[in-house]
C-alpha cells in the first residue's frame, strides 16, 4: 500500500477513526449473515428475502451497542491484544444470542445453526481487521525504529520485549544474558547470546544500544556490566526498578538513561530506625543552608520522620522558593501537618538569628550553610571566613545559649590538610564545635565529614554532561586527579544517622568507597552518551569525527588537591553503622579559638586580606597557601 495514503490514514482524527470502524463492523455483521445463511442453505436468494433484511436490521444496532459497551471503540487499534480477543468473543457470543432470540420474537424462519456460524465468521473477521491494521501500522514504522539488544533474558526482560513489540521506538533484535544455561535458546522467537560471543552479531544488526532489563541487580554486578558494554561503546539504557515503578508509578517502557548515580552509586543499607529517629521525629530542627543540595534532601528526608516543626533557613530567594515548593508539595501529597517555616537570611546575621532561636525553642539543628566552591572562595576569602567561619561561630553560641539538643555541622574532606581557603574556613568550623563540645554539656556537637556528592551545585558531574551536550571538550584540570563520590540521598541518610550517634564533640567520617579517578569517570561519562573519549593536551586539540569527545587537560586550579583525604591523622574507629566510622582529631581550646576568631573579624572588617591570609597559615589546621597542589 502506498506509505502516503497509509500516512494520511494513521493521521485522521479519532473521531473519523472511529467512524470508519463503526462503518466496518456494520458492514461485516450484514456480511457475515448472510454468508452464513447462504453457506446453510446453499442459495443465494436468501439476499432478497424480507424478513432476513428485517433480523439483520435488528440484530445490527443491538450489536453496535454491545461493541460500545465493551470497549470496541475505546480502544487504539495498534494497541489490541489478549484482551481485546476475549472481549471480542464475550461481544459477538452476544450478538449471535440476539440473532437467535430475535428469530424467536419476530417468528422469523432461521435454522439454529446459523447463529453459530454467524458468530465464528464475524469472529474471524473483526479480529482479522484489527490485526492487520495494527501490524500494517507496524509496518509502516518498521524502517524508523531503532535496533536494540536486551540484556537480561528474565521476566523483566521479557516482559520490555512484550512491550517494545508495540512501540514505535525500539525493534528488539536479540537477547543478551550472562546465564549459559540459555545461551542459543530462543525466547519469544529472539535468541539469547552471551556479550563477548555476540559483538559482531550486534554490529552486523547495526544495534548501538543495549537496554538493560535487570532492573533489581545488586549495584557492583550492575556496574561491571554498564563497564564492559561502554567499553565497547554500546549506548546502553535501563528500565525502571521495581521501587521506582512503585514510588514513581512508571512503567516498564520508560526507558531512560544510564545516570552517574547508577554507576557510582552503591546498594542502599537499611537505615537504623532509632538512629534516624532520635533527633527528629516530634522534635523542632532547623536546617540552614536549606535550599542547597544538602540542605534540600535534608529537609526532604526529615519530613518524612515528622518532625514536630521544620525550620529551613537559606540566604538565597531563589534557593530559597525552590525547597518551599517542593516542601510544600510534599506535605500537599502527604495531608500533613506539620509546621514547616521559611527563612529568607544569613546566619552571618547575629540579630535575625537571635530572633529565630527566640521565637521557637530549636532541638536540633543541621548546619549545612556554607560557601563551597573552591575557586569562588579562592577570589573571595573574607566573604568565605564570614559565612563559613562566623556564621558557624554565631549560630553554635546561640545553640548553647538557647539549650538546643544537637548541633550537627556539615563538613567537607578539603577540610583535611587544606590547601585551599574554603577548606581551611571549613576546618576551622570543625575547630569550633570541637572547642564548644568541651566548654559545655548542654548542646551536643557533632561534625559530619564527607567528600562530593554526585549531582551537585558544584560537582564536576554536571558539568561534564554539559559539555558533552555542548560537543565537547571535557575539561579536566589534571589525568591524576581523584575524589570520593557519594549520592546526595546517602549522604543525608547518613548525616541524620552519626548526629544521633555522638556523645558529643564526635568527628564521624563517611565510608565513601573506593576514591574514584576523574579521568576515568569522564571517560565513562562520554560513552554512556554513545561517543567515544579522546584525550587531548591543552594545545593539542585533534581534528575528530562527530562521535568523538575530546578530553581537555587544563591544569590544576590554585588550592586543589590531585587527591582528598578524609582523615587527619589516617586513624578510623567503627560505629554501629557499617557506613559511619568516628575519628579522634586535635582540637583547640576555646580561648585560643575564640582569640582566632576575634582576629579574623578584625582583620576582616579592615579588608586586610594579607592580615587573614596569615592568621590561617598560623591557624592550627595544617593549611598553607599553595597554588596547583
Amino acid at each position: 500500500m502506498n506509505k502516503i495514503y497509509l500516512l494520511k490514514l494513521f493521521e485522521l482524527s479519532r473521531f473519523t477513526k472511529t467512524t470508519i470502524q463503526i462503518f466496518t463492523d456494520s458492514t461485516l455483521i450484514i456480511i457475515c449473515f448472510f454468508l452464513s445463511l447462504i453457506i446453510r442453505l446453499n442459495d443465494f436468494g436468501v439476499i432478497f428475502i424480507e424478513t432476513n433484511w428485517l433480523l439483520i436490521l435488528f440484530v445490527l444496532p443491538v450489536t453496535l451497542f454491545i461493541y460500545i459497551y465493551f470497549g470496541f471503540y475505546q480502544s487504539i487499534i495498534r494497541y489490541v491484544s489478549e484482551k481485546f480477543f476475549l472481549s471480542a468473543i464475550s461481544a459477538i457470543f452476544f450478538s449471535a444470542i440476539v440473532m437467535y432470540l430475535g428469530s424467536k420474537l419476530f417468528d422469523f424462519f432461521l435454522p439454529r445453526s446459523i447463529p453459530f456460524i454467524y458468530f465464528n465468521f464475524l469472529l474471524i473477521f473483526t479480529l482479522f481487521i484489527r490485526y492487520f491494521l495494527k501490524y500494517l501500522f507496524l509496518a509502516y514504522n518498521f524502517d524508523q525504529r531503532k535496533h536494540v539488544a536486551i540484556y537480561g533474558a528474565g521476566k523483566a526482560g521479557r516482559n520490555l520485549l512484550a512491550s517494545l513489540n508495540e512501540s514505535l521506538d525500539y525493534k528488539p533484535i536479540l537477547f543478551l544474558d550472562d546465564d549459559p544455561k540459555i545461551t542459543n535458546k530462543k525466547i519469544n522467537g529472539l535468541r539469547v547470546y552471551q556479550f563477548t560471543d555476540s559483538i559482531n552479531i550486534l554490529k552486523k544488526n547495526s544495534i548501538s544500544l543495549i537496554l538493560l532489563a535487570m532492573p533489581n541487580i545488586k549495584q557492583i554486578n550492575r556496574n561491571i556490566i554498564i563497564d564492559k558494554l561502554v567499553k565497547q561503546n554500546f549506548s546502553v539504557k535501563k528500565i525502571p526498578s521495581t521501587k521506582e515503578k512503585m514510588n514513581n508509578h512508571k512503567n516498564i517502557t520508560d526507558i531512560s538513561n544510564i545516570s552517574v548515580q547508577d554507576i557510582l552509586g552503591r546498594d542502599e543499607i537499611p537505615p537504623i530506625p532509632s538512629l534516624t529517629k532520635k533527633n527528629i521525629e516530634n522534635k523542632v530542627v532547623l536546617v540552614t543552608g536549606a535550599g542547597g543540595s544538602i540542605g534540600s534532601e535534608l529537609c526532604v528526608q526529615i519530613l518524612n520522620i515528622k518532625p514536630k516543626s521544620l525550620i529551613y533557613l537559606d540566604n538565597s530567594e531563589f534557593s530559597l522558593y525552590t525547597i518551599d515548593q517542593k516542601i510544600k508539595s510534599l506535605l500537599t501529597e502527604d495531608k500533613s501537618e506539620i509546621e514547616t517555616f521559611e527563612m529568607l537570611g544569613s546566619v552571618q546575621d547575629e540579630i535575625f538569628m537571635k530572633n529565630i532561636f527566640k521565637k521557637f525553642k530549636i532541638h536540633t539543628i543541621y548546619h549545612a550553610a556554607a560557601y563551597k566552591h573552591v575557586p569562588l572562595v579562592e577570589q573571595n576569602i573574607i566573604e568565605g571566613i564570614k559565612n563559613n567561619v562566623f556564621g558557624t561561630y554565631i549560630i553554635s553560641n546561640l545553640a548553647i545559649s538557647h539549650k538546643v539538643n544537637a548541633f550537627i555541622l556539615i563538613s567537607t574532606d578539603k577540610a583535611v590538610r587544606p590547601s585551599n581557603y574554603m577548606g581551611a574556613t571549613k576546618r576551622i568550623a570543625e575547630l569550633i564545635c570541637q572547642a564548644f563540645s568541651v566548654s559545655q554539656k548542654n548542646t551536643i556537637f557533632s561534625i559530619v565529614r564527607f567528600g562530593n556528592v554526585i549531582g551537585s551545585s558544584g560537582s564536576v558531574i554536571p558539568l561534564f554532561e554539559r559539555q558533552i551536550m555542548n560537543g565537547g571538550p571535557v575539561t579536566l584540570t589534571h589525568k591524576d586527579v581523584t575524589r570520593y563520590f557519594m549520592t546526595i540521598k546517602e549522604a543525608v541518610g547518613l548525616v541524620i544517622q552519626a548526629g544521633a550517634m555522638s556523645k558529643n564533640g564526635d568527628l564521624f567520617i563517611l565510608e565513601m568507597g573506593k576514591p574514584i579517578k576523574i579521568l576515568n569517570l569522564a571517560e565513562k561519562i562520554i560513552r554512556l552518551f554513545g561517543m567515544i573519549p579522546q584525550v587531548n593536551n591543552l594545545n593539542n586539540i585533534k581534528e575528530t569525527s562527530e562521535n568523538v569527545i575530546n578530553i581537555k587537560i587544563v591544569g590544576l586550579r590554585d588550592g586543589e588537591k590531585i587527591r582528598e583525604e578524609v582523615l587527619i591523622d589516617h586513624k578510623s574507629f567503627p560505629t554501629q553503622h557499617p557506613r559511619i566510622l568516628k575519628a579522634r582529631e586535635k582540637g583547640i581550646e576555646e580561648k585560643d579559638l575564640n582569640k582566632l576568631i576575634l582576629q579574623l573579624m578584625q582583620s576582616t572588617k579592615n579588608q586586610n586580606i594579607k592580615k587573614v591570609k596569615l592568621l590561617l597559615e598560623k591557624a592550627p589546621i595544617g593549611f598553607k597557601e599553595s597554588k596547583n597542589i
